[in-house]
């Protein structure tokens, strides 16, 4: 059994600070009708994680580790990129949330073969956004306070790996890697647009033929599945992502240790 809890405090990047020059501005001062610009906070919180550990190998493998985790987190001013009269975007503490997860784990390795299964399970819960600290509040139900969804956080996410190794030089790995599908945003009139649900697929080959040196080949999204990512909304038609993924990519790693 293994226990872990803390607190945090992020404090803010250049992005969150100062945008970009172009679609992100600093945040704007409502006291200033939006004329001058203000720090968003950093972000805080607390969590903690509970964890079952089972070391034994089993299914005849050399070695083999089962782990279950059950975790928590309430986070307070959460840092977001958020929509500012349309035509601009801003980083704002707008959201808290708590989440509560449970995530298994499962690695075995017999003589010429590896598996690493992962699984992620996610609830988000008693989310609150807070836009009435932004020029044009009004634009939001109940002057700028509402209740939604974290963005980008799929309830459900998982990864197989299976790693064959013929020989001491050689190891050729397949991935299969899930995520769920996720709300991208939530705009005023209480509609929220959902990513779709991805499934791809990784291969790759490992070459070692000294211990310091080590040559990767691979390819992740092999059947390009991301190009065929889509937005759902309660109140429009599909539409495309309004962040494009990139699709099949391949990679060459070399790597040195001394």
């Amino acid at each position: 059994m293994r226990a872990t809890g803390g607190t945090y405090y992020r404090l803010l990047n250049m992005y969150e600070i100062a945008g970009d020059g172009a679609g992100i501005l600093p945040m704007p001062n409502i006291h200033s009708n939006g004329t001058q610009s203000v720090f968003p906070q950093p972000e805080e919180g607390t969590q903690w994680d509970l964890s079952a550990i089972w070391d034994k190998p089993v299914l005849g493998a050399k070695s083999s580790r089962l782990q279950l985790t059950y975790f928590h987190r309430d986070s307070k001013k959460m840092l977001q990129l958020g929509d500012w009269n349309h035509f601009f975007f801003v980083y704002t503490n707008a959201a808290s949330a708590k989440i509560d997860g449970l995530e298994l784990q499962w690695n075995a390795s017999w003589k010429k073969w590896d598996l690493d299964l992962e699984g992620t399970y996610m609830k988000v819960k008693d989310v609150k956004y807070d836009m009435s600290a932004l020029p044009g509040a009004g634009y939001w139900q109940n002057n700028g306070r509402v209740s939604g969804y974290l963005t980008y956080t799929p309830e459900w996410e998982g990864t197989a790996r299976l790693t064959y190794r013929p020989d001491a030089r050689w190891a050729l790995f397949g991935q299969l890697h899930y995520t769920g599908a996720m709300y991208t945003a939530q705009y005023g009139g209480g509609d929220l647009s959902q990513q779709s649900a991805l499934t791809q697929l990784d291969l790759g080959v490992k070459y070692q033929p000294t211990k310091d040196w080590q040559l990767t080949l691979g390819v992740n999204d092999l059947f390009n599945k991301q190009q065929d990512l889509y937005q759902t909304h309660y109140l429009y038609a599909n539409s495309m992502l309004q962040y494009p993924q990139q699709g099949r990519t391949y990679y060459a790693t070399v790597q040195y240790s001394f």
